[in-house]
């Protein structure tokens, strides 16, 4: 009879031999480079700003180049422009950031505009400096995006659920960046009781102790856009332990909701509206509701932990070297396995949702020369599969969804970096059994 659930589709020994260890019983489906169809994107790196749109970014190569051009220049006593490292230009030496649109019916109602945008953020001497964001704004299916520019030292934006606003951090506190009138908002308060963060600066420079003041960090956007969790010291300077507050990106009013004496790590929003968040050196995951109740969701030690864009699923590994991962629903409670190393070693522990959330995708080291297998789980339909790369083929980093179908994935074939798109649909015919 057809097993329609296991496809081993090998190219070679090594392919068939993970296929055979696969151990998972809702069964494993092994997609062959041939049968997922890799379709190259040329030379370059590539990551996914919007569903059907790349963004190219420095590859290893063009920082080798770059790094080569200073030293040589410094051989010669030239002096070194530092404007790139410190945030006041793009790096000359590498190459511009590129946009590519897989869609081509659409490719004329891309618009882009480069964009570099000034704030000043909070100084240690007091003295504000100016500092700028380099974005490109993009009309996009998904609305107006903005994508810092990966040639300069502008920090990482995160979206709001509807795109219409930004986060980012910058010398501990967070700031919010209006997608269409690229205004900059200081989201988080310079003071805490009534002293200013130069003088807790100096406090904590004075202090014996070695204390790090963390002022705001890790946001995360609600599911509805409307509030933003983090974490910070405000009230805790110097002590053991942290605090997670609440702000309105709307009004700016900001609460703390919840404070341990323990370590604390965010993870994000559910889809009912509570925050989930780490506790505790054993790295318990836990409940917050707005009204400061905690629970924990009894998962014992955890690793690795990230929730899907709708919030209805933690996907987590209980070992700190993730063999295994598992995923726990927040409407029911209850945990299952969904992929687990065949090859004995571990995955990476990044995990990738696509942009239903629905499905996982993770990256199994399969052999101590760093080759790699990616792995699928749908989390509706309990399907699962492995992709096999071209046999030239050796993946860097985790791959992306360009669709809910669709993934990009960075490499090198022969040392020279490439992306390709792939398939994920696609498979062959069953085995007979």
């Amino acid at each position: 009879m057809k097993n329609k659930n296991k496809w081993i589709l090998g190219t070679g020994a090594a392919i068939t031999a993970l296929a055979v260890l696969s151990g998972l019983a809702f069964g494993q489906n092994l997609i062959s480079a041939e049968a997922s169809g890799w379709t190259s994107q040329g030379a370059g790196k590539y990551s996914v700003v919007s569903e059907g749109v790349l963004v190219s970014e420095p590859t290893d190569e063009d920082y080798n180049h770059a790094n080569a051009k200073r030293t040589e220049a410094l051989t010669k006593g030239e002096k070194i422009n530092e404007d790139a490292s410190l945030n006041k230009s793009s790096d000359p030496l590498l190459p511009r950031q590129k946009l590519k649109n897989l869609d081509n019916k659409s490719a004329k109602a891309l618009q882009n505009q480069n964009a570099r945008v000034s704030y000043k953020p909070h100084s240690k001497d007091g003295a504000p400096e100016e500092r700028f964001l380099y974005v490109q704004k993009l009309g996009t299916a998904d609305g107006t995006v903005l994508v810092e520019d990966r040639t300069t030292a502008t920090p990482h934006l995160i979206a709001s659920p509807d795109n219409r606003a930004y986060l980012f951090e910058d010398n501990g506190l967070l700031y919010s960046i209006d997608s269409e009138s690229l205004t900059v908002s200081q989201l988080t308060a310079d003071e805490q009781q009534g002293v200013s963060l130069d003088e807790l600066q100096s406090l904590v420079a004075e202090s014996e102790d070695d204390v790090y003041l963390a002022w705001a960090t890790q946001p995360f956007w609600s599911q509805d856009g409307a509030k933003v969790a983090y974490l910070s010291n405000r009230n805790s300077v110097g002590e053991e332990g942290g605090e997670i507050w609440l702000a309105d990106p709307n009004t700016g009013e900001e609460s703390q909701v919840y404070r341990s004496g323990d370590w604390l790590g965010l993870l994000g929003w559910t889809s009912a509206g509570d925050i989930v968040f780490w506790e505790g050196k054993k790295s318990n995951v836990r409940l917050l509701s707005l009204d400061g109740e905690a629970t924990d969701l009894g998962l014992g030690e955890v690793y690795n932990a990230q929730l899907d864009p709708s919030g209805r699923w933690l996907v987590y590994s209980p070992t700190k070297a993730p063999a295994e991962f598992m995923a726990y629903a927040f409407d029911t409670g209850d945990s299952e396995p969904i992929a687990s190393a065949t090859s004995g070693l571990q995955f990476d522990p990044s995990v990738e949702f696509s942009k239903k959330g629905n499905k996982v995708l993770l990256v199994e080291y399969v052999d101590d020369s760093g080759d790699r297998l990616i792995h699928i789980f749908d989390l509706d339909t309990k399907q699962s599969g492995r992709i096999a790369p071209p046999s030239k083929v050796a993946i860097t980093g985790v791959p992306q969804w360009v669709t809910d179908e669709q993934i990009l994935v960075n490499g090198k074939e022969g040392g020279i970096s490439n992306a390709w798109v792939v398939n994920t649909a696609e498979g062959g015919t069953s085995d007979e059994n």
